[in-house]
């Protein structure tokens, strides 16, 4: 049976606000110091975004060779002390990266106020639904297990088979190779799971395009989020002709003026319920 509609979750800052949480300046400081690559050099949150993230995040995310070994070379490199030592000390570096990635991902919990919606998706067979991230390659099955204690099936991508009645898709950049700006993914994504012919699906993407990110993270960047929002939107229309509909999931709030962590759990809350009527709309469009 063919798909009529094809709805696309967002991860981090969409699904998941923990995710973004982790990078705020107290949280990402402590699991720094907590993991060990402050004593290994990452001195600061500053450091870690400017010198480590930021320079290594399109091989991290367009590729397989995943956060660990991406940030181990990274801070190898940087660090005099760490570059001038023996294997053993790599090894040191590598297990400091180990525990800071596991922090990192036992903190990306999906929010419990999407299961109910992503549940019942799952058992509509004119819908199909995906989560589009550009991520780290360690994120794939994150997410499978994430959804997996909420009986959802999920699977990558790569095995989902043509115009059949796959369960619910991760598509990672980190797999596809490009970011969701790229027009690419969105062709890698269509060709796996539809025929030629299946044109007329209607589009729903819910994104926040990075607004939501930790402060400093330049990720989030005004300006570069206005820009991934309309890269993404011609992307997609691109592949999906002009059948797309976007939700931009962004909390409201000025960077340098973010709420405490309970006003900040309360907007997106909110933002979530108008998202789930949105959909639900989308779903069952309301009479004219």
């Amino acid at each position: 049976m063919k798909k009529e509609k094809l709805i696309l979750f967002d991860f981090s800052g969409t699904l998941s606000i923990e995710a973004v949480n982790f990078g705020q300046r107290e949280t990402l400081s402590s699991y720094l110091e907590k993991s060990g690559l402050t004593e290994l050099g990452v001195a600061s949150e500053t450091f870690f975004w400017n010198e480590i993230v930021i320079p290594t995040w399109l091989e991290g995310s367009t590729t397989r060779r995943g956060y660990i070994n991406i940030l181990t070379d990274r801070i190898t490199t940087l660090c005099p002390d760490n570059r001038k030592s023996n294997s053993q000390t790599n090894g040191s570096v590598k297990k400091a990266v180990s525990r800071f990635m596991a922090f990192y991902f036992d903190c990306c919990l999906i929010d419990a106020a999407w299961k109910n919606m992503l549940q019942s998706l799952q058992n509509d067979s004119l819908i199909q639904v995906a989560i589009v991230t550009d991520h780290y390659g360690e994120a794939t099955p994150m997410i499978i297990k994430r959804m997996a204690d909420w009986d959802i099936k999920v699977i990558p991508l790569e095995k989902a088979t043509k115009d059949t009645e796959n369960p619910l898709i991760i598509a990672n950049s980190a797999d596809v190779g490009f970011h969701k700006i790229d027009c690419r993914f969105w062709y890698a994504f269509h060709d796996q799971l539809f025929l030629p012919d299946n044109q007329d699906i209607k589009v729903l993407l819910i994104d926040d395009f990075g607004a939501n990110e930790a402060i400093g993270d330049q990720y989030g960047n005004h300006a570069q989020v206005t820009t991934r929002r309309e890269k993404t939107g011609q992307a997609l229309e691109e592949v999906f002709g002009k059948s797309v509909d976007i939700y931009p999931f962004m909390l409201k709030f000025l960077k340098n003026d973010p709420p405490n962590p309970e006003k900040k759990k309360e907007l997106y809350c909110s933002l979530v319920e108008n998202a789930l009527s949105y959909i639900q709309d989308f779903i069952n469009p309301p009479c004219p």
